[in-house]
């Protein structure tokens, strides 16, 4: 199921050439209106995702043992079908964020998250990985119906205003995106390099134990990566307005800060409850998932800190740096895995996937410094002002008392 969602997500990010990143940043500096982006990457997003479902299809028929984890093609194929269902719920969610309709763009996932975990879950009960698989496929149809309908809300003339296809936007919004589109291949392909390495050199086991560690390790960036979601038309939208110079830079700075003090918050919290949870809820079989995960959470942190410096240079229209960076991990990373995996199972992957994230993380930093001219570290520590900012807010979404207005 691991390797299978793997592929899945990789022939996911196949599908997109950068486009999505590319309307994004189209959106938000206004060089593209809301409808117009609509009408045109949702088409694009169906007939794209049906091509490569073709693709995969005739990838596992040629090497079945190979793709997918063995699975037997009819197995394969719901799974494949939730490929243009996803690429249009992604590029629905794209387009929303670039109009920083926030809530639209989250949700649109986020239901999919939801019924993914209530599809997958039941349908596994009944019909083990067969019936799992359909319930991806499941989930995809609801973020798909969610998204159909959202973009009827986000523009008013999509289904009516289309005459032709913007070229010009089009063109504008694949230049922007390729870079960052190759950067983020390049990027899943090394980082998920290490699943299909433990499962040859393995076995199925390990590899389960393996995905509950970066499961667990990964809830570390998920606010950072959240963040670097909406940073990137944030400042986007910044650049295209006159004097917001210093505006911009706040932005960044507080964000980088939020994120240093979130990071470590997570990675402590994960770190000292790990060992007392992984056993209660998944077995203890599974007490071999306890020490990829203390030795991927380092890693984990890194990565945090990537994607938000990597998001900060795409807004300011810099994503060649994003390649730059994962064309120099990648052979460090395959290097390491092949040096460490086959010898130290899990533990191995979990080390060597941690010397990736951080690599990644101090050429991003290294990048930014370059870029804008400001010593890194100070942007990044974090101080009073910080912390009085999150009690401030707990102060304000605190309940209130009973008795109290």
């Amino acid at each position: 199921m691991s390797v299978a969602v793997a592929f899945l997500t990789i022939f996911l990010e196949l599908s997109t050439l950068g486009l999505g990143t590319g309307t994004t940043w189209m959106v938000s500096s206004r060089r593209w209106s809301v409808s117009s982006a609509l009408a045109t990457t949702m088409p694009i997003a169906a007939v794209s995702g049906i091509v490569l479902a073709g693709v995969a299809v005739a990838i596992q028929l040629l090497a079945p043992r190979a793709a997918f984890g063995g699975i037997p093609v009819a197995d394969v194929l719901p799974m494949l079908a939730a490929l243009p269902l996803a690429l249009v719920g992604r590029y629905v969610s794209q387009v929303a964020l670039g109009a920083h309709r926030y809530g639209v763009s989250v949700g649109i996932p986020a239901i999919q998250a939801l019924s993914y975990m209530i599809f997958v879950s039941s349908f596994a009960a009944a019909s083990g990985l067969r019936g799992a698989l359909l319930g991806v496929l499941a989930s995809y149809a609801v973020m798909f119906l969610v998204a159909i309908a959202q973009s009827r809300r986000l523009g008013e003339k999509f289904w009516t205003s289309q005459s032709a296809i913007p070229l010009k936007e089009l063109r504008e919004a694949f230049n922007f995106g390729l870079n960052s589109y190759f950067a983020t291949i390049i990027a899943l392909v090394t980082y998920r390099f290490d699943l299909f390495l433990l499962s040859a050199y393995h076995g199925a086991a390990v590899v389960g134990y393996y995905s509950i560690a970066v499961g667990l390790s990964n809830t570390v960036w998920l606010f950072p990566a959240s963040l670097s979601t909406v940073l990137l038309p944030r400042i986007a939208s910044l650049g295209a307005q006159e004097e917001s110079e210093g505006a911009r830079l706040a932005t960044e700075t507080r964000a980088y800060k939020h994120t240093s003090l979130m990071l470590l918050t997570a990675g402590a919290g994960v770190a000292l409850l790990a060992p007392f949870i992984i056993e209660p809820i998944y077995g203890a079989r599974f007490a071999s998932s306890i020490t990829p995960t203390l030795l991927l959470l380092p890693g984990a942190i890194a990565l945090g800190f990537a994607s938000i410096f990597y998001a900060t240079l795409s807004g300011q229209r810099q994503p060649r740096y994003a390649l730059k960076g994962a064309l120099v991990v990648m052979p460090l990373a395959v290097l390491v895995y092949f040096l460490m995996i086959p010898p130290f199972g899990a533990d191995g992957a979990a080390a060597g996937s941690s010397i990736a994230y951080i690599t990644s993380a101090v050429l991003a930093g290294y990048f930014l410094q370059h870029a804008s001219g400001l010593a890194l570290l100070p942007r990044i520590s974090p101080g009073r002002a910080e912390l009085r900012e999150y009690r401030s807010f707990f102060t304000r979404t605190a309940p209130v008392k009973l008795g109290h207005r």
